[in-house]
């Protein structure tokens, strides 16, 4: 990581730097990250990073701050599996494959849904979603609570699954709806090993 960083930079090294601290668990605010700014978001995040690591609170990222962050996110990543799998399939209530719909997975959280991946059906109905325990933006969580939300060519909602809280391996879930039914499939795994 690139220091010193501190209140009213921009750039990639910003960007980084903000990657890191929301798979911390740190909250920064979307016009923040979305502008790559150091604004009061990211420094609050530093300084409580810092005080939570025994740092002085300056809100800046210097050499130690820069080398504790690397470490704590290293650590973070290293000890959860990298990529994860969602498959499944979409059928109507009588069985048939609906062939013609996008399928987008979502960790759900109190207020918002943040999107892990989307993909097409095939003509049977099936889809994958390969998604990373990276994509997760708070740090309390080692599953993310899944819903898996499918759509016609239009882009209109044709069939949710419930949500599926703390999402663990290789689990099954039916939903039956009046359109169709999303059958989903979850599993974990290292895409070095596929």
């Amino acid at each position: 990581m690139t220091y010193p960083l501190k209140l009213h930079m921009k750039g990639d090294t910003v960007k980084d730097l903000q990657y890191s601290l929301s798979i911390l668990g740190y909250s920064i605010s979307k016009k923040e990250t979305t502008e790559q700014k150091f604004g009061s978001s990211t420094q609050i995040s530093v300084i409580k990073f810092q005080e939570e690591h025994n740092l002085p609170p300056t809100g800046e990222v210097d050499e130690n701050t820069a080398k504790l962050i690397k470490q704590a996110k290293t650590a973070k990543t290293s000890s959860q599996p990298k990529s994860l799998i969602i498959k499944g399939q979409v059928l109507y209530p009588d069985g048939r494959p609906y062939t013609t719909c996008i399928v987008r997975a979502f960790d759900k959280d109190l207020r918002s849904e943040q999107l892990l991946g989307e993909v097409k059906v095939d003509r049977q109905g099936h889809y994958e979603i390969l998604y990373s325990t990276d994509q997760f933006l708070r740090a309390e969580k080692n599953n993310a609570d899944l819903v898996v939300r499918a759509f016609d060519k239009k882009d209109l909602q044709i069939g949710v699954s419930s949500v599926l809280f703390n999402a663990s391996p290789l689990r099954l879930l039916t939903l039956f709806q009046a359109e169709v039914s999303i059958v989903v499939h979850l599993s974990m795994s290292n895409l070095s090993e596929i």
